[in-house]
């Protein structure tokens, strides 16, 4: 595990699709700036987010609950959230606590952009 907090987040926007990538270590501390983005993005309409996840490193707990609490607040604004390109060890993570029932994941950006496009 890492012991250092490091964590990066880029937005684009393109076809309508909100596309995060993230990098790093995503623990609470990531977990503030995730929001700083996040918000104004749920306030402005109907979310369609894709979360690039390649680059990340590790999720701890509280990103993991970020990603739940991502999910719900999408859903409940007639949205979507797609994670796309999780490392190996974050897909072990995801398939242990049964997020795949619950989360879309992908397996490259394509398909998530497909995915949340609708």
């Amino acid at each position: 595990m890492p012991t250092k907090s490091e964590f990066s987040i880029s937005v684009a926007t393109q076809d309508g699709l909100s596309i995060f990538t993230l990098a790093g270590v995503f623990d609470a501390a990531a977990g503030v700036a995730f929001e700083q983005q996040l918000v104004p993005l749920l306030a402005a309409g109907t979310p369609r987010l894709i979360l690039d996840l390649a680059a990340v490193r590790y999720i701890a707990s509280a990103g993991v609950g970020l990603l739940v609490s991502c999910n719900r607040r999408c859903a409940a604004r007639g949205g979507v959230l797609v994670l796309a390109r999780p490392s190996e060890p974050l897909r072990e993570i995801f398939i242990t606590l049964n997020l795949p029932t619950i989360l879309a994941i992908c397996n490259s950006l394509e398909m998530a952009k497909a995915r949340a496009a609708g």
